[in-house]
């Protein structure tokens, strides 16, 4: 199946289930929907490029495929999810209030398996992703998928110019060894179009699991009420 098909199939599903075109419509974290689907094409790039944004509480888990858990981005399956979104309770700040196309580098506190190479560090861009590599993405960029970069991977939860909404973007753990999953948190953010978009409030996060490397977003309660489409990323990218 490929990409392009299955982003199709991932928007027609939210839009039938949840009713929801990115821009109109306001929604809390009671709604749930399911979609499960594989996502292979032979590429090492896994986008969703869509106008709509999935704007209940979802997780949107990429797996390592039947290869296995260290297997190539290219063969990552993809399944989506409803579930509790709980914003982390002691977090560390990695861009403070006022960020706008900022990058910072995070430890991650165990070996995550991304890609078949083993890291423990990663790069958060404010633009709604994390890299992984010695190259860095460019801090202006938010189609980390579509770039031309020479970074190692990417996880991208929301790929798009944002900005923050006297807001965080903050890392944390949760559970204890082996078992940790590293959560990088963006809190209250903007969509940027001429200066932050008025309305928007957007809650997500990327979160890494230790053991079975697996790269989940999942998304909160995110309030919007311009009517003006603005396209995002979503997804994975391997080198």
């Amino acid at each position: 199946m490929r990409v392009t098909n299955v982003a199709q199939t991932v928007l027609n599903n939210i839009v039938s289930k949840m009713h929801i075109l990115f821009g109109i419509q306001q929604f809390d974290n009671s709604q749930d929907a399911v979609i499960d689907g594989s996502v292979m094409n032979g590429t090492t790039k896994k986008a969703f490029r869509l106008n709509a944004f999935k704007v209940a509480m979802v997780f949107l888990l990429f797996i390592g495929a039947n290869t296995g858990l260290r297997a190539q981005v290219s063969s990552y399956s993809f399944a989506q999810t409803s579930g509790t979104y709980t914003a982390l309770a002691s977090p560390t700040t990695v861009h403070a209030s006022g960020w706008d196309d900022a990058i910072a580098t995070v430890t991650i506190p165990f070996s995550f398996t991304f890609n078949n190479i083993a890291y423990t560090t990663a790069s958060v861009n404010s633009n709604g992703y994390l890299t992984f590599g010695s190259t860095t993405s460019t801090a202006t960029t938010g189609g980390a998928i579509a770039s031309t970069a020479g970074y190692a991977g990417a996880v991208v939860a929301y790929g798009r110019d944002l900005i923050s909404n006297a807001s965080t973007i903050v890392s944390g753990v949760e559970g204890t060894s082996p078992n940790r999953v590293f959560v990088i948190q963006w809190n209250n953010a903007r969509r940027y179009s001429s200066g932050g978009v008025a309305g928007d409030v957007l809650n997500f996060q990327i979160r890494l699991s230790e053991g079975s490397n697996t790269a989940a977003l999942r998304y909160g309660t995110c309030t919007i009420t311009s009517t003006t489409a603005l396209t995002g990323q979503v997804g994975l990218r391997g080198a």
